[in-house]
């Protein structure tokens, strides 16, 4: 007896007995290892239990043998069906303690031994906070069994010092979680959502804050989707629909609601989406100066929503769920701006993505053509000419295929030269890809613009085509030479001289191209007409010779060419 209570008595250097080994084993092991260490932690307290006065020295043991997870270990070394707290061991807080992976039975044993912990806070947390947020740590799916043994009715509304419940707690999650942890631990948090929601955290949230359970939760998804979205793989909707059903406060139109829906239509989270719409939260209705379409609209190429089959499925169903009225409806973010407006990006890559998204559009009836006959004069466009001036082009074609309108619509009052016309925009940009099938009817055509503003590929497709207007003279008899002329563009003026227009055609008063050219001081311009045979005549109109303009103007160079 002696030697056994000397041998089990024994110190290591770091001062640990036996037993004290015994248990940081069994606390390490899991599994079958688990087993085979707690056999042999059991069969050393056998021992102990053979020395007079063994239990005195239990309350440096016990900590270590909770940690263990031993029911067979606890009872063995209080030697009794009493728990540690009956035994004068209450100052213990094992169930503060909980691990991801502790067991039902553990939890249950615990439970039964510390009988007012579930509702005790601890360091400011109650157990079922203290495994939930080990649970999100660890991405481990929560116990069912577990978290119905830490739930109690009164325990929800028992707060920390600042006024927080379970619900709060696990939506501020982020606050002592990293954020990228969080977002990967999506299914554990949301198994734990359901738990809470299901048991009442939300509607006592509800009674104690005296605002709508959502925010929390949807405040949460906003903050640790801020960088890159979440992956909710169902689980996020799942939560979505069981909050709004057990919310008293739900209110579809809400400001937080309806940015939240814009948060999953970029996502793009087809489940989240739908379940918010079959809710009723409104699709055509404005917050933040746009609707939820009109945002999928403008965000569509730059999130690249249309992309993917996810983001074809969200679109899809906020139309499906559009007003066909309201579809009409014109932006008071972008002036003057329908949805078909909204998609201008010159970003478009795919044609099949950019002509997908449109023929939904048109499919649900939103006109091709349309415009705000009350909007600003310079935003009073139609789809097209927006398309053109944001040099998305992809789109612009597109529109084109699908029968928009080439020349637009007079929307504006006054000069023509005002009218916002694609034929105008087309050659005062330079878009030579985007002018096939124009029809040329214009005060000014887009072929004397493109000559004058020097797009030399521009002035090849008009010419390649034949289209009409090319031969036109504007109302003072200035035919396209001359607008090249005023412009200075070499390549331009041979290439149209080349196809036939007259070196010397004189406009009214006689004002031939070279006229111009020295009156604009083209000096590359004179040169080359003057190559190309123009020669210097007298003009009515300008009261003199080309010569004598260039000593009026004080152009040595031009005169000596």
């Amino acid at each position: 007896m002696e030697d056994t209570k000397k041998g089990l008595s024994c110190k290591s250097k770091a001062g640990d007995t036996p037993l004290d080994i015994a248990l940081k084993f069994t606390i390490r092991a899991s599994g079958d290892d688990h087993v085979q260490k707690e056999a042999n932690a059991l069969n050393i307290i056998q021992h102990y239990n053979t020395i007079p006065n063994f239990r005195e020295g239990l309350g440096r043991i016990l900590p270590s043998a909770l940690r263990t997870r031993s029911e067979k270990i606890m009872r063995m070394l209080l030697g009794t069906e009493l728990g540690p707290e009956a035994s004068g061991f209450g100052d213990l807080h094992p169930l503060h303690e909980l691990r991801s992976d502790v067991s039902w039975q553990w939890v249950n044993y615990l439970k039964s031994c510390f009988t007012t912990a579930i509702e005790t806070r601890r360091n400011g947390r109650v157990p079922i906070e203290v495994y939930s947020e080990a649970c999100i740590r660890d991405n481990v799916i929560p116990c069912a069994q577990v978290l119905d043994l830490l739930t109690m009715d009164d325990m929800w509304k028992c707060l920390d010092e600042n006024g927080n419940g379970p619900w709060s707690l696990l939506c501020s999650s982020d606050t002592r979680i990293e954020r990228k942890l969080l977002r990967r631990s999506l299914k554990s948090f949301g198994a734990l959502a359901l738990h809470f929601i299901s048991n009442g955290g939300l509607e006592s949230f509800e009674d104690t804050n005296d605002e709508c359970g959502l925010n929390p939760f949807i405040l949460l998804l906003i903050r640790i989707s801020r960088k890159e979205p979440w992956t909710s793989a169902g689980i996020i909707d799942q939560v979505l629909g069981k909050a709004i059903e057990a919310s008293r406060r739900f209110d579809p139109g809400d400001s937080l609601i309806n940015r939240f829906l814009k948060k999953a239509i970029v996502t793009p989270d087809f489940h989240t989406v739908r379940t918010l719409l079959l809710h009723a939260v409104p699709v055509n209705l404005q917050h933040d100066d746009t609707t939820a379409i009109e945002y999928a609209c403008i965000r569509a190429c730059r999130k690249g929503l249309v992309s993917t089959k996810a983001g074809k499925k969200v679109f899809s169903i906020l139309l499906q769920h559009s007003d066909p009225q309201r579809l009409q409806d014109f932006s008071s973010f972008i002036p003057g701006a329908g949805l078909i407006h909204s998609l201008a990006d010159p970003d478009w890559k795919s044609g099949d993505e950019a002509g997908w998204i449109l023929a939904q559009l048109v499919k649900y009836g939103v006109d091709i053509n349309g415009f705000d006959e009350e909007a600003p004069p310079r935003s009073r466009v139609p789809p097209l000419v927006r398309h053109l001036k944001k040099k998305s082009l992809l789109m612009a074609s597109i529109l084109l295929e699908m029968g928009a309108n080439p020349n637009g619509t007079q929307a504006f009052d006054g000069d023509s030269r005002a009218i916002g016309r694609p034929v105008l925009i087309c050659a005062l940009k330079g878009y030579a890809s985007a002018l096939y099938g124009v029809e040329w009817l214009a005060l000014m055509t887009g072929f004397q613009i493109a000559c004058y503003k020097g797009f030399y590929n521009c002035v090849r497709f008009f010419l390649k085509y034949g289209l009409p207007g090319i031969w036109s003279k504007d109302n003072h008899g200035f035919t396209s030479l001359h607008f090249a002329a005023i412009g200075g563009n070499k390549k331009v003026i041979c290439h149209l001289v080349e196809r036939g227009f007259d070196v010397m055609a004189k406009a009214e008063g006689g004002i031939t191209p070279l006229h111009l050219a020295v009156c604009w001081h083209r000096r590359a311009a004179v040169r080359t007409l003057i190559y190309l045979g123009a020669k210097d005549s007298f003009c009515s109109y300008l009261n003199t010779n080309a010569q004598r303009t260039v000593v009026l103007e004080g152009d040595p160079e031009i005169l000596s060419i």
